[in-house]
């Protein structure tokens, strides 16, 4: 069974910074989409990503590997969004504990950079100088393993990817990028299918990386979701899916997309019935409400939080049973449900406002 909890708040110690590159550079459950059948060995690119400069959040969470580890890389679509100068600032983090007592004392004791985090599985998920990091820390057979299937192209679950990113890896070390499927073109990541997505979900989660990690839209991926959201849906299992999908991913698509954004597939055929049949509302008059609780509130109560505010005060659910908060926490994405976790923190203040309401 997968744990979740969150580790006490605490701030950054200075460690050591074996995995610092001398020069400064730093180096929903649904069923799985069907993978190609024929896949390229591994792409060694050496030096093309040498501009991809450590943040100095980076290197701090690289210092703090480096206390317990003896060696890290840097995986996923984050490595696109690097090379690529993406504004969003998420890193994953994959890291081979070499010192198991270490790692358990440095990651529970004052001071930690995970201190604010929730570990999750093998993961902790924090928050440090503005960016969210996954680190995903392992012993020499998991990680041996773990490496092998990024390289095969496997998420952590072992079903397939459905997109090229995912599987990017960059160790800082050596400076040495692996691209198993070709995802990078230069220095620009690009939305590649390994497959054929499966369902809103995993088209929604394509469309996502495009903003978070800087990619080049594939035109297949965005015509393919179009046609799922000019769709009606009548069946109310589909319904609690894609409305769980959409929750779950609602945290995320606060960051890197505007209210406009979401409003839009808050509008649309799709989204309208999903909703009406799992949650007893309407989304487009729930996202007609959310400029003006917007307005109401300062920045340090997020877009996330007041979106999910509105939808858990706006569902009717015809067993009388309230969901919208159960779907929002149960992706098989560490990283969303770190931050939709976090967010739901100040979800209880912005529902307990005098003048929080549904206007539209």
């Amino acid at each position: 069974m997968r744990r979740r909890h969150f580790l006490r708040s605490t701030v950054i110690g200075t460690l050591g910074s074996a995995f610092l590159p001398t020069t400064g550079l730093w180096a929903t459950t649904t069923p799985p989409a069907k993978i190609l059948q024929t896949q390229p060995g591994p792409t060694l690119i050496k030096g093309s990503a040498d501009d991809l400069k450590l943040t100095p959040a980076d290197s701090s969470a690289l210092s703090f590997v480096a206390g317990f580890g003896s060696r890290a890389l840097f995986t996923g679509g984050c490595v696109a969004g690097k090379s690529g100068k993406g504004a969003f600032r998420s890193t994953h983090l994959l890291a081979l504990i070499s010192d198991l007592p270490s790692y358990q004392s440095l990651t529970t004791q004052r001071g930690s950079i995970t201190g604010s985090g929730m570990s999750i599985g093998n993961s902790i998920c924090f928050n440090y100088q503005e960016t969210t990091f996954e680190l995903e820390a392992l012993l020499p057979d998991a990680f041996d393993k773990r490496l092998a299937d990024i390289k095969n192209g496997l998420r952590p679950d072992g079903s397939p990817m459905v997109y090229a990113h995912e599987a990017l890896l960059y160790e800082p070390a050596t400076k040495v990028t692996t691209d198993p499927f070709k995802a990078m073109n230069g220095k620009f990541g690009a939305l590649k299918r390994l497959g054929v997505p499966s369902g809103y979900d995993q088209l929604a989660e394509g469309n996502l990386d495009i903003a978070a990690y800087h990619l080049t839209p594939a035109a297949k991926d965005q015509s393919d979701l179009n046609a799922i959201l000019n769709r009606t849906v009548t069946d109310r299992t589909q319904a609690q899916l894609i409305t769980m999908a959409f929750l779950q991913n609602l945290s995320l698509n606060s960051q890197v997309n505007t209210a406009a954004v979401i409003q839009t597939l808050c509008g649309t055929r799709m989204m309208r019935a999903a909703t009406q049949l799992a949650l007893g509302c309407d989304s487009q008059r729930v996202a007609g409400s959310f400029a003006a609780q917007r307005a109401r509130f300062t920045v340090d109560v997020t877009s996330g939080s007041i979106w999910h505010a509105l939808f858990q005060a706006a569902e009717v659910p015809a067993d009388g049973v309230p969901k919208a908060a159960t779907f929002a926490l149960g992706g098989r994405c560490t990283l969303k449900t770190f931050l939709t976790m976090q967010e739901f923190l100040k979800v209880g203040k912005v529902k307990a406002d005098k003048g929080f309401k549904l206007h539209a």
